[in-house]
């Protein structure tokens, strides 16, 4: 980001000649790609090397995915879309401006230079369907220009092992939580395993059994 920022800045240098010149010119109201091509300007410089900064600023540089990091450790990144990225790089999006249209512009403008991939997305608004410009990565071509692929490989390889690292202690610290709740459930003891037995019949009580005899007619036999 040093680099770009200081050619830009300078108008001279690789980077520049690289981009002034190679920037595609887009004049139709939709603002598709044209074969033509100019130099840029000057506010022109400065709104491309915003955006290239924010580019870089968000992209996950394991893989270039542009969005924002997972809020907890182990997440996904969440996609920045075009209204985000720009509100990233310039602030917030003024109404009824040309704001994000000439965002879209500038996206569809590196993505011809391979410097982004983007996907067109049918959405649906109140004139009808309507094509949007979807971010994906950010290509290996913005390193190569500026000479640090090798940087580049080399932190990506340090990110990718601490990524491992943190998933390795994510999966160790889940099997302590759960040898932990494993051993610290209460056990059964053996009276409560063994069924209550039910109690045993007593006879009838002692004025219940007066109130019977007295009631055996006396010419019977008494029943020993």
């Amino acid at each position: 980001m040093a680099r770009y920022t200081r050619e830009f800045e300078s108008r001279s240098g690789p980077l520049w000649d690289y981009f002034a010149s190679r920037i595609p010119a887009f004049y139709d109201g939709e603002g598709a790609a044209l074969d033509r091509q100019r130099g840029l300007r000057s506010d022109g410089a400065d709104s491309l090397l915003c955006v290239i900064v924010a580019l870089l600023q968000s992209m996950d540089i394991r893989r270039g995915f542009l969005g924002r990091p997972p809020l907890q450790p182990g997440g996904r990144w969440h996609r920045r879309g075009v209204r985000e990225l720009f509100g990233f790089a310039f602030g917030k999006p003024v109404p009824g401006a040309l704001s994000i249209r000439r965002m879209e512009r500038w996206l569809r403008a590196l993505a011809s230079l391979k410097v982004i991939t983007t996907q067109q997305m049918r959405v649906d608004s109140p004139r009808g369907v309507k094509s949007q410009t979807a971010i994906r990565h950010v290509t290996d071509q913005l390193f190569r220009l500026a000479g640090t692929f090798g940087q580049l490989a080399k932190e990506r390889r340090a990110e990718w092992q601490a990524a491992e690292r943190e998933r390795a202690a994510l999966r160790v610290e889940s099997v302590r939580i759960d040898q932990k709740s494993n051993t610290s459930a209460p056990t059964a003891s053996p009276s409560v395993m063994k069924p209550a037995t039910p109690p045993s019949r007593a006879g009838p009580p002692q004025a219940l059994r007066d109130l019977l005899q007295t009631l055996i007619p006396s010419n019977r036999r008494k029943p020993t």
